[in-house]
């Protein structure tokens, strides 16, 4: 029996004002960074607005924009199946 192992996700954030630039890197399972492209993630935000709630990686990274968030706003980044594989208190 083979086992594949998700990637584990490597979450940032810059704010400026009400804006938030969000950045998600792919880890490998050995801790290394990924080059892998068209992994589609799955965010969620406890408030702001977030144009897309999927995004598709390019080469390991994925981008997103959080507009209009409150304070204490969480963002939470996965898989389909794993939607909260990392998350993060902006």
């Amino acid at each position: 029996v083979r086992f594949q192992l998700l990637p584990s996700l490597e979450l940032s954030a810059e704010v400026l004002g009400n804006e938030a630039s969000l950045t998600v890197k792919l880890l490998e399972a050995d801790g290394t960074y990924s080059t892998r492209s068209g992994v589609t993630l799955y965010w969620v935000v406890t408030g702001g607005y977030l144009p897309a709630s999927r995004t598709d990686t390019l080469d390991g990274q994925s981008h997103a924009v959080l507009k209009d968030f409150g304070p204490l706003t969480k963002v939470k980044v996965g898989f389909k199946n794993y939607p909260s594989k990392t998350e993060m208190v902006l």
